[in-house]
């Protein structure tokens, strides 16, 4: 006999180790932005005269900008990262320019602190925000603990018992 029933998932964040998993993930996309960062500078791929698909000059090199707007949605991860740093500067402005300059510009936290116009302190509590919101953009977020509840019913007889 089968048992029927319902589950319960019961999940406590660890906010604390979330962050440190956000700061870890950041710590692992460093080097790959900056090697991005490195190639874009040397690659002459700013423009789109490169890729030339047609030689009609009345379309206004609208297939060649098609391509070109194509390949830039088609990123790599590296490139969601980044896009999703722009997207959290939408979304909460001070961490997301935090990391921006942090990852992006390599700056240090004082430098940081100046760009933003705020104190170390200020930018100490601003961090741990950034780093839980990457953290979750990128599932590494950290349970407490994971109950799992099960309640099974047993309703053998029971529409005799309800008459």
């Amino acid at each position: 006999m089968t048992k029927k029933g319902i589950i319960i998932f019961d999940r406590n964040i660890d906010v604390e180790k979330t962050q440190e998993n956000g700061k870890k993930v950041c710590e692992a996309y460093a080097p790959l932005i900056q090697q991005r960062i490195r190639l874009k500078m040397r690659l002459p791929l700013h423009t789109g005269s490169l890729i030339q698909v047609s030689s009609d000059i009345k379309s206004g090199n609208g297939i060649e900008s098609e391509y070109i707007n194509r390949i830039m949605k088609e990123g790599d991860q590296v490139d969601c990262f980044l896009n999703y740093i722009d997207e959290m500067i939408e979304m909460d402005e001070k961490a997301g320019k935090y990391l921006k300059y942090k990852l992006v510009d390599e700056l240090t936290d004082e430098e940081i602190a100046l760009k933003l116009g705020i104190s170390r302190r200020a930018l100490y509590g601003i961090k741990p925000n950034a780093y839980f919101r990457i953290a979750i953009w990128s599932h590494q977020v950290a349970y407490i603990k994971e109950s799992t509840y099960e309640f099974i019913f047993n309703y053998a007889g029971l529409y005799e018992r309800l008459k």
